[in-house]
Order: C-alpha cells, then structure tokens, then sequence
C-alpha cells in the first residue's frame, strides 16, 4: 500500500494485490508503488486545482458580462 496525498494532505491510498496467488513484493515493488502512488497523487491534485481554477475562470466571466450588460 502507498499513500496518495501532496505536502502533508493524504487523501487516498494505492493497493496493489495479486488476486490469483498471494507473493510478498519486493523493495523494488514497495518503491514503484510509492513513485507510482506520487505520481497519482500529482495528477488528483492537478485535476482539482484545474477544476477550482475553471470555476472561477467561469465566475468571472458572468461577473464580466453581467457588469457589460448594466453599462
């Protein structure tokens, strides 16, 4: 298991499990996890900020034209 989180913010968590046949992973498997986990991490983050980002974007632009209408 990984952590998914940015700064000190965790918001998820990756598991990877083999359903078929349990194993012990490795050190090496333990490390792809926790970069692929950070890597998810970013992009979950990156899509909230965009989105935040959008929304307000969006406000503005009625705030615009609603400031054009009444001039």
């Amino acid at each position: 298991m990984a952590p998914l989180g940015k700064d000190s913010r965790v918001f998820g968590a990756l598991v990877i499990a083999e359903a078929d046949r349990p194993r012990r992973f490795t050190p090496e498997d333990a490390a792809a996890a926790e970069l692929l986990g950070a890597q998810l991490a970013a992009a979950v983050d990156n899509a909230r900020l965009y989105a935040a980002h959008r929304r307000r974007a969006d406000e503005l632009a009625l705030l615009n034209d609603i400031t054009r209408a009444a001039l």
